[in-house]
C-alpha cells in the first residue's frame, strides 16, 4: 500500500520496544505486555533525513486489534525540533472476540503538531491479564474541518469540488480558503449582486442563546444575512460587517471595560466578531443555513458559532473556556479538550478494590466524571457556582461513539450553615416512587459529528424539596453505569435552564 505513514509488517525495522515484546505477524506488528505492565508500548522512528510533513496532515488513522482489556493508548509524537506531545486515544477492549478496528484522531489545532514528524510512540497500561495489541497500519491524512456547534467555514478545500463541501447551494458566490494557517484560517467569499450560499443541515442545538459571526477583510460587503430554518420556520439575522469596532470605555474606577450588545463588533486578534441573540426558540435541530450578502466584493469568514449563556452552565464547545474551566475526572486528572470535536473528551477507566485478604480486584467499582468548581468569577451565589434559583432542568449535550448505555447524575449543591458559611451537599436525583437513583438513557454507537441531548428535572433532587432560592450548583458528577468496558464520551455542554 502507498500511504503516508506505516503499513506493517513491512516497516517492522522502524519499531522499538518500550517495556514490551514485539512480534512480526503476517497482518501487522504485535506488541505484548506482561500482567499489569505500566507504560509499555512501541515507538516508530523515521531514519536519517526522512521526515513526514504534518503541515497539511491533521488526522491520524490507525488500524489495530486489541487483544487485551486496556481501553486507551497514549500517542506521543516527536517533531523535528525535538518537541514531544502526548494525546490519548480510546480503543475498544477485546471483549468476547477481538476485532480489527479503525480509529481516527484529529490533531487539528494541537500545539506544534504542524511540523515534521520524527517519531511516533504508543504507550498503554496492561489491565487484568497479559495484554497485546496488533497494529496493522498508521496513516497521516489531509486536513479535516473540525466540528463546532454551528457552521465552520475554515475549510482548506473550499472551492475544490473533488473534496466534500459544506455548501450545497451557491449562486453568484465563489469561495476559496484564504491560505492562512489551518488553525486560524477561513474562507474568502467573492460575491456578485444577489449572491448567496446555502446548505441543508442537521445541527443539534439545545440551550444555546446566541450566535457569533467571525470575519475579517470585508471589502464592498456591508452586511451578511444569516437565515436559519428551524422546525420549518425561517428567521433572518443581519450582521452589519461595515460597522465600526466598539471600543472599551473607562468605568468609575478607571478600568477599561467592554460591554457587547446585539450587533456590536469587537476585535478578536486579526478577526472581528459580531454577537447576535437568537430571536426565537432554537431548540431542536437547525434544518438549513443560508448566507446572503449586501453589496459586491469580498469577505473572509471563519465561523458562525452558537453560544451558550456563560451563567447557565458550561460550554465545552469554545476552546477559550479551557482557560477557566476546572473539569476533572474522578481521580482528579484534568479532562482533555478535543479540538477536533469542540468538546470535552471524557475517558474513564475501571477502579480497583482490595478485599479483606489483600487481593486486588480490577474492573470493579464505579466510574465517575467529575466537573468541579467549573466556573470562576461572575457568579451570583458563592464562588464557582451556577445559580439555580429560577432553573428547572439540566441538559447534557453529548456524542457517544462507544457502548455507554446510561449515566447517573449527582450534584454538589450549596447550603448555608448557621454561621452563614457555604457548604456542599452531594446528592443524586432519585425516583420518588422507587427511591432509586435515576439514570439518564443515552444513545450509543453514535457517528462522528452526531450530537444528542438528555435532560433531567432539577426537582428530582431530593434536597431541593424546600425550593431553590439562594441555592447553587458547585459541581456535577456523571456516573457511567452498566458497562463492561472503559469508554469515552464527548461532552459538548452542560446546560441549566
Amino acid at each position: 500500500e502507498d500511504v503516508l505513514g506505516w503499513v506493517f509488517p513491512k516497516d517492522f525495522g522502524l519499531a522499538t520496544a518500550n517495556g514490551s515484546e514485539i512480534y512480526e505477524k503476517t497482518n501487522g506488528l504485535l506488541f505484548y505486555s506482561e500482567f499489569r505492565a505500566k507504560d509499555s508500548g512501541v515507538t516508530f522512528t523515521l531514519d536519517g533525513d526522512e521526515r513526514i510533513d504534518l503541515n497539511e496532515k491533521t488526522t491520524i488513522r490507525i488500524r489495530l486489534t486489541n487483544y487485551g482489556y486496556s481501553s486507551k493508548i497514549r500517542l506521543e509524537y516527536r517533531n523535528s525540533y525535538g518537541f514531544v506531545k502526548s494525546k490519548e486515544l480510546a480503543i475498544a477492549p477485546c471483549g468476547g472476540t477481538p476485532e480489527s478496528k479503525v480509529y481516527e484522531l484529529n490533531m487539528f489545532g494541537e500545539d506544534r503538531y504542524e511540523a515534521d514528524l520524527s517519531s511516533l510512540g504508543f504507550k498503554y497500561n496492561s489491565i487484568g491479564i497479559d495484554n497485546a495489541i496488533l497494529i496493522e497500519s498508521i496513516e497521516f491524512l489531509d486536513f479535516k474541518r473540525i466540528d463546532i456547534p454551528g457552521v465552520n467555514m475554515n475549510d482548506k478545500y473550499a472551492g475544490d469540488m473533488s473534496k466534500d463541501q459544506f455548501w450545497t447551494e451557491a449562486s453568484g458566490v465563489e469561495y476559496l480558503h484564504n491560505g492562512g494557517t489551518l488553525l486560524n484560517g477561513g474562507t474568502d467569499f467573492t460575491v456578485n449582486a444577489g449572491g448567496y450560499i446555502a446548505a441543508d443541515v442537521s445541527i443539534t442545538n439545545r440551550g444555546y442563546q446566541s450566535m457569533t459571526l467571525k470575519y475579517k477583510d470585508a471589502v464592498g460587503i456591508t452586511k451578511v444575512y444569516v437565515t436559519l430554518t428551524v422546525n420549518g420556520s425561517e428567521m433572518v439575522y443581519p450582521y452589519e460587517v461595515s460597522k465600526a469596532v466598539k471600543e472599551p470605555t473607562v468605568n468609575v474606577d478607571g478600568i477599561p471595560t467592554l460591554e457587547i450588545e446585539a450587533g456590536d463588533v469587537k476585535v478578536n486578534g486579526e478577526w472581528r466578531e459580531i454577537f447576535m441573540p437568537f430571536l426565537f426558540d432554537l431548540s431542536g435541530k437547525v434544518e438549513k443555513v443560508k448566507v446572503s450578502f449586501e453589496g459586491e466584493g469580498t469577505i473572509t469568514m471563519q465561523e458562525l458559532r452558537f453560544n451558550m449563556d456563560k451563567n447557565s452552565g458550561v460550554d465545552f464547545s469554545d476552546p477559550s473556556y479551557t482557560n477557566y474551566i476546572n473539569a476533572r475526572d474522578w481521580d482528579g486528572d484534568t479532562i482533555s479538550y478535543d479540538n477536533s470535536s469542540s468538546a470535552a473528551n471524557v475517558s474513564a477507566w475501571y477502579k480497583e478494590t482490595i478485599d479483606d485478604e489483600g487481593k486486588v480486584h480490577a474492573n470493579s467499582g464505579s466510574l465517575r466524571y467529575y466537573f468541579g468548581a467549573m466556573l470562576q468569577g461572575d457568579n451570583k451565589v458563592g464562588e464557582g457556582n451556577i445559580d439555580i434559583s429560577d432553573k428547572s432542568k439540566i441538559i447534557i449535550v453529548y456524542n457517544n461513539q462507544g457502548s455507554i448505555a446510561n449515566l447517573t447524575l449527582a450534584l454538589g449543591l450549596t447550603d448555608v450553615t448557621e454561621d452563614g458559611e457555604w457548604k456542599d451537599i452531594i446528592t443524586e436525583a432519585y425516583n420518588e416512587t422507587s427511591g432509586k437513583a435515576q439514570v439518564l438513557p443515552v444513545q450509543s454507537g453514535m457517528a462522528e459529528g452526531e450530537w444528542a441531548s438528555v435532560e433531567i428535572d432539577l426537582t428530582a433532587f431530593n434536597t431541593l424539596g424546600e425550593g431553590t432560592d439562594g441555592r447553587a450548583i458547585t459541581e456535577i458528577l456523571l456516573q457511567q453505569t452498566n458497562t463492561s468496558s472503559t469508554e469515552t464520551i464527548l461532552i459538548r455542554a452542560i446546560i441549566v435552564v
